[in-house]
């Protein structure tokens, strides 16, 4: 499926931090949104809540967060997690990777907007995965 991926200022800061040696707030959970929205480096709509899914099955959750290689081995930081629609059928636009298991509370660190909505019915499930390689240009 095409999509948008793209890292926030937040996120961007976030990996300097841990570069450098600082405390670093670790990208930890996904969640996914139910409105269409601009993918953008600000996006902020997610850092307050806003467009957020809180029911469902698909509210905020942890995410597998692994190391995987792009161009050499180790520089791409990739978070998924696997949702189960549980409830009621539910239409998703993207997601965002989040510092906190809390909604309405930690930054978007980066955030994914699908091509097209994903129009889920109960038990479907949807797995999430959000990349962000350490390149040079």
């Amino acid at each position: 499926m095409a999509q948008e991926q793209s890292p926030t200022n937040k996120g961007y800061v976030e990996l300097v931090k841990l570069a450098i040696g600082t405390a670093a707030d670790a990208w930890s959970h996904i969640a996914c949104t139910d409105a269409t929205f601009t993918c953008d480096e600000d996006f902020e709509n997610f850092s307050t809540g806003d467009h957020e899914i809180d029911a469902n099955g698909l509210d905020r959750a942890s995410a597998t967060m692994t190391a995987e290689q792009t161009t050499i081995a180790g520089d791409t930081i990739q978070a998924t997690h696997q949702f189960t629609c549980d409830t009621a059928s539910q239409d998703v636009y993207g997601f965002a990777v989040f510092n906190s298991a809390t909604k309405d509370l930690g930054d978007a660190l980066m955030s994914c907007k699908f091509a097209a909505v994903q129009a889920l019915e109960v038990d479907d499930k949807l797995t999430c995965t959000g990349k962000v390689q350490i390149k040079k240009d």
